[in-house]
């Protein structure tokens, strides 16, 4: 077996593994982010509000936390798209060994992506506690608690805004397949942005959102209710984010299991070739010679 591409085998066949978390980031200290519900900010106007946890969110450790992330996936990214335009550049060994980088980039972009969903979840998790929190003092106080009128139309707002910027972080056309035929998660994944566009298109014009948004200016609970659901919403579609990462971490797996059996096949074809091959007086010449 060829020396340079057995250490290769054993390491895509490791790849074809399922995804698992990242060993040494389930060690780290997550950073974290504690908002304090103070009787200033129950009392500011909601114009204000909002403004005020966003500034104390923009110093907290989860902020950075979220920020460095998403920079890790831009670089991630373009590493991605160097690595396979070399690899569809190049020949032989070379191929086979940038084909397996980009394989190993691959997951290694997918851990990256699943860190930062889950910053963002714990980040909406709390914000839309400290929201909870605010409206329920501030009923408490004797504040204006009209129906719940413009849910609707702000989670499609909120849903629209966050599902695009999902389309844009997580890039299907990096993960496409040059080993395998389009399998099922590909299809699932396709299935899943059809019907998530389907179902923005229906809130989108559903009566009930045109009435929402014809509704007159927000009183100041109206106003945390939507901000609730907002975060709501945004947590909803990180959830949908998470599915479509499952299934790129899928191809990925199927793409280095076609890889290793190549890697395996090429090996067997040389070994079968060296011992087909008969000796000849040639090649004991040395040993007479010396």
């Amino acid at each position: 077996m060829n020396s340079r591409l057995f250490p290769l085998l054993a390491s895509t066949a490791l790849l074809a593994l399922p995804f698992l978390a990242t060993p040494g980031l389930a060690k780290t200290p997550s950073p974290d982010w504690s908002p304090s519900v103070t009787e200033r900010l129950v009392k500011l106007p909601q114009n204000h509000l909002k403004k005020s946890l966003d500034r104390d969110f923009a110093r907290s450790p989860l902020a950075e936390a979220i920020a460095h992330a998403d920079e890790e996936i831009k670089l991630k990214t373009l590493t991605l798209e160097d690595l396979r335009a070399a690899a569809d550049r190049a020949e032989g060994e070379l191929q086979i060994e940038l084909r397996h980088q980009l394989l190993a980039e691959k997951q290694a972009y997918l851990h990256l992506v699943k860190s930062h969903q889950d910053l963002r979840s714990q980040h909406l998790q709390k914000r839309k506690q400290v929201y909870a929190n605010i409206l329920q003092k501030h009923l408490q106080k004797g504040g204006n608690g009209t129906p719940e009128k413009i849910e609707l139309i702000a989670a499609q707002e909120s849903a629209h805004a966050r599902f695009e910027k999902s389309r844009e972080s997580v890039n299907m056309k990096i993960f496409a397949s040059f080993d395998s035929p389009e399998s099922k998660y590909a299809s699932a994944y396709a299935q899943n942005l059809s019907a998530a566009n389907a179902l923005l298109a229906a809130i989108n014009n559903h009566p009930a959102s045109r009435q929402a948004a014809d509704a007159g200016p927000e009183n100041k609970a109206d106003y945390l209710r939507r901000l609730v659901a907002d975060a709501d919403s945004e947590l909803a579609l990180i959830n949908q984010e998470g599915e479509i990462v499952g299934y790129m971490a899928k191809l990925v797996a199927l793409d280095a299991a076609a890889f290793s059996e190549q890697i395996a096949g090429q090996e067997d074809e040389a070994d079968l070739d060296q011992e087909q091959r008969p000796a000849t007086v040639i090649s004991a010449l040395n040993q007479f010679i010396q």
